[in-house]
């Protein structure tokens, strides 16, 4: 795709680097992969780590979340939440509340049933890797300390092959 790098770092990772802006996760240029993922994936969720300002983060939670799962006592510092569908599709209040965190994260699950496993890991090790490691068929995207690079790690070699060939 124009303007963006996109580099395969293994079978299961990769970047994109926009070489014009900062990273939108509502921005269209995303729609093609957050489309092929989460429609092989039975439900979506927004991972935070590291509230950087409260300022109205609640709004954007209330707005998005279909259920809160981990909170961190109140504090929002880290926030597991399942996103609506439609969030999915409009991301405009999802990218208020990912510009919230200084390190946000779309995690799909490709089977509902591993939502208990997704939060008891999360809450034990928070790590991708060991999401990686421990959940079947997750997906997740990622912005790290590049303020214009998006991270895909997942574990599953067709949708990652998929992927791949969508960035040819």
């Amino acid at each position: 795709m124009k303007n963006l790098d996109i580099k395969i770092h293994n079978n299961f990772e990769l970047s994109i680097m926009d070489l014009i802006n900062d990273l939108d996760i509502s921005d269209t240029k995303w729609d093609d992969l957050i489309c092929l993922i989460s429609d092989n994936s039975q439900c979506v969720f927004f991972y935070g780590i590291r509230l950087n300002y409260v300022e109205y983060v609640e709004n954007a939670i209330g707005y998005v979340a279909d259920e809160i799962l981990i909170d961190d006592n109140g504090s929002l510092n880290t926030l597991l939440l399942r996103i609506m569908d439609i969030n999915i599709i409009n991301r405009g209040m999802l990218s208020k509340l990912w510009e919230h965190y200084e390190s946000p994260s779309l995690v799909f699950l490709k089977n509902i049933e591993d939502e208990g496993l997704l939060v008891d890991t999360i809450k034990l090790n928070r790590y991708y890797d060991t999401l990686l490691n421990t959940i079947k068929g997750i997906y997740i995207l990622s912005q790290d300390f590049e303020q214009n690079v998006l991270w895909l790690r997942g574990n599953n070699q067709v949708i990652m092959e998929k992927i791949n060939h969508l960035y040819k």
